[in-house]
This record gives structure tokens, sequence and C-alpha cells, in this order.
């Protein structure tokens, strides 16, 4: 089983509690550990547990109320937007972008039945 989770425990979760704390709110942010331990107290084997990916802040808002934020948050949005194409430039360039807790649009899991 592969489980990926908007992660909310970084940058992008603190961009989307600000620009539309409804949507924020109908998620559980977890980290790799806390998804990890869902994982196997559901009876699984973790295989692995990990941020995901580099920055992407268009995961953010998608349901199109960002004209209802402030400018300050719209504009710390347009900023972290432009920030994904620059780290998914380097990335195309060969020049590895880390995961982080900070960066990663995403925390995901592998798992299987025991046995």
């Amino acid at each position: 089983m592969v489980t990926m989770v908007p992660n909310l425990t970084g940058w992008l979760g603190a961009l989307q509690k600000r620009l539309n704390r409804s949507i924020y709110e109908l998620h559980v942010p977890l980290t790799p550990a806390s998804l990890a331990q869902a994982h196997a107290d559901a009876g699984l084997e973790v295989l692995e547990a990990g941020y995901v990916s580099t920055a992407d802040f268009y995961v953010a808002i998608a349901d199109g109320k960002t004209d209802e934020a402030q400018l300050g948050p719209r504009l710390a949005l347009k900023g972290m937007r432009l920030l994904s194409k620059v780290l998914w430039l380097a990335e195309n360039l060969s020049c590895p972008v880390p995961s982080t807790a900070r960066l990663s649009p995403y925390v995901g899991c592998a798992a299987r039945k025991p046995g």
C-alpha cells in the first residue's frame, strides 16, 4: 500500500492555514513518523516513510478561494510558487534538491500486509 498526503506540517501547511483555513482544517497534519505509525496500528508492515518531492506550492488552495485571502498571504503564495519553479529548474539542470520537512509538498508511506 502506498499512501500520499499533503505535508501540512511544513511551509505548505502554514500557507494553507492563512489562505484558506477551512481547507486546512479538513486535514490532520502528519509527519512521516505519524503516518508510519498509523499504518503500523492498522497491522501493516511499514517499508518506508518520508517526505516526497521538492517544493510544490501549487498544491495549496485547490478550491479557488485565494481571492478571499488578505494581500500579504496572497503575495506569499505567489512568491512560494515562484520558488517551486526555481527549484524545479534546478532539478532539471541536474542539481538535486532534497526532500525536507519544510519544503516537501507530500508525506508518503509504503507498507504491506505482514507475512
